[in-house]
């Protein structure tokens, strides 16, 4: 009975395991931004933009944002 509980359990845990595989193909891929360099720049500086699914059919434009609390004049 042990021995039962425990295979049962086991198959239990590996259907819960999302299979890697089986991702729709037509599911659209969200871009990913891991790492922009360099750290700080000013309007008109060229940066580079690491991560995923950022190919110029998904990603037309970075927009940059200082987080400041100022409005703009």
């Amino acid at each position: 009975m042990r021995k039962l509980l425990v295979m049962l359990a086991g198959a239990l845990f590996l259907a819960s395991i999302p299979a890697w595989g089986d991702r729709d193909p037509n599911t659209p891929r969200v871009p990913i931004m891991r790492q922009v360099e360099p750290g700080k720049v000013k309007p008109g500086d060229l940066i580079n933009v690491m991560g995923e699914n950022l190919d110029t059919a998904r990603v037309a434009q970075v927009l940059l944002y200082d987080f400041t609390t100022e409005k703009p004049t």
